[in-house]
């Protein structure tokens, strides 16, 4: 399952849902909740995270939290494209690992750490 973020852009969401991915949308089931809630949902979940959101790196990183994989991404809107195309081969190739990663995604490259 996927978890997209509140500040999940849109189009990114689209995508996924018509590539056939089981998605929860926290803007839309959840909204208004906390990193830590969105985190504890995606881990109770084993939901494969997906945001915009830059404190979740440093959830990950500052504070350790462990359990859960991330895709983060970073983009100009001119990217949007180029990201998304990146994103869906992403999720493709991670929506099933059973370990847990923190991926970053830019319209440059795609940064994989194995937490």
């Amino acid at each position: 399952m996927i978890i997209a973020d509140e500040n999940l852009h849109q189009h990114f969401i689209d995508q996924l849902v018509a590539a056939g991915f089981e998605l929860v949308s926290i803007r839309d089931e959840l909204g208004g909740i906390s990193d830590h809630e969105v985190a504890a949902f995606a881990k109770y979940k084993q939901g494969l995270l997906i945001t915009e959101d830059k404190d979740f790196g440093e959830l990950v990183y500052a504070h350790n939290l462990r359990g859960i994989s991330i895709i983060f991404v970073r983009y100009d809107k001119s990217d949007l494209y180029e990201v998304t195309e990146r994103l869906m081969r992403v999720a493709t190739d991670y929506y099933e690992k059973t370990e847990n990663y923190f991926i970053t995604i830019t319209a440059n490259k795609i940064r994989i750490n194995l937490l």
